[in-house]
């Protein structure tokens, strides 16, 4: 089974395109901006790790890790060994994310409620009031 002479023309040009670009004063020109390109990165800090470390203990990572404030209270500290670290499983749980989608939902119907909500039944009380039929 022989290949039709346009596809092996055009293998061979793609190979002769592809042997150009190996090329060993292509690849030395390549290996030389590649080496410019790095010398442009900053050089990591000596203290690198101590910053690193530092920024670990601002009170945002320390409540990730459970040793906040707000876990010194029973309830928090409870729900984060529950929920968060696992209990005994070791294996935390994707609940915390509905819990704080219905406590979003809970709060935002109570100022829906409290804005306007709790007026909606003025509107069957004035319908009686006058001796209509509320719809």
């Amino acid at each position: 089974l022989k290949a039709p002479s346009s596809l092996r023309s055009a293998m061979g040009r793609m190979a002769d395109a592809l042997a150009k670009m190996r090329t060993p004063e292509v690849m030395a020109a390549k290996a030389e901006m590649m080496e410019s390109i790095l010398s442009l990165a900053p050089a990591p800090k000596p203290n690198a790790g101590k910053l690193t470390a530092q920024v670990f203990q601002e009170p945002f990572f320390k409540n990730l890790k459970g040793e906040g404030m707000i876990f010194k209270i029973p309830f928090w500290s409870d729900y984060h060994t529950k929920y968060f670290i696992g209990g005994k499983k070791g294996v935390g749980t994707g609940r915390p994310i509905v819990h704080a989608c219905l406590l979003i939902g809970c709060v935002g119907y109570t100022l829906e409620y409290l804005s306007h909500l709790q007026y909606l039944g003025h509107g069957r009380k004035h319908a009686h009031a006058d001796g209509e039929a509320a719809h």
